[in-house]
């Protein structure tokens, strides 16, 4: 597969600056450990219900030009509340608009926590 365009999304509800760039610094040492200098499109809202950069990057899922998404953990597309049926649903609507598109969703948390585990 011919990477179009990798994608770095994160959001924080709180408007913690702080914690995005945190998040971005995360994703940026993982790609380039991994890929070297692989150029990606950052996407990051902070404290938003209307998340607009989450909107422009699923726009840009729709046109094609997203192949990979990386995320830090799954919840930064869509929190999950176990009790709020409402969010599950949500949630599987934005992971089968992915699939649909034929977008890799790599969350760089469980990874950590994979290699974690296999180097114990």
């Amino acid at each position: 597969m011919d990477v179009k365009t990798i994608a770095v999304y994160t959001y924080d509800s709180m408007g913690n600056r702080n914690h995005i760039a945190t998040a971005l610094n995360k994703i940026d040492m993982f790609i380039t450990n991994r890929l070297g200098d692989a150029q990606y499109d950052t996407y990051a809202d902070e404290d938003s219900i209307e998340r607009p950069m989450f909107n422009k990057m699923m726009g840009d899922v729709r046109s094609g030009k997203v192949d990979v998404l990386f995320v830090t953990d799954l919840n930064r597309l869509q929190r999950v509340y176990p009790d709020k049926p409402e969010s599950i649903q949500r949630f599987m609507e934005i992971w089968n608009e992915l699939q649909t598109h034929d977008v890799m969703v790599i969350a760089t948390s469980m990874i950590e926590d994979v290699e974690g585990i296999l180097r114990s």
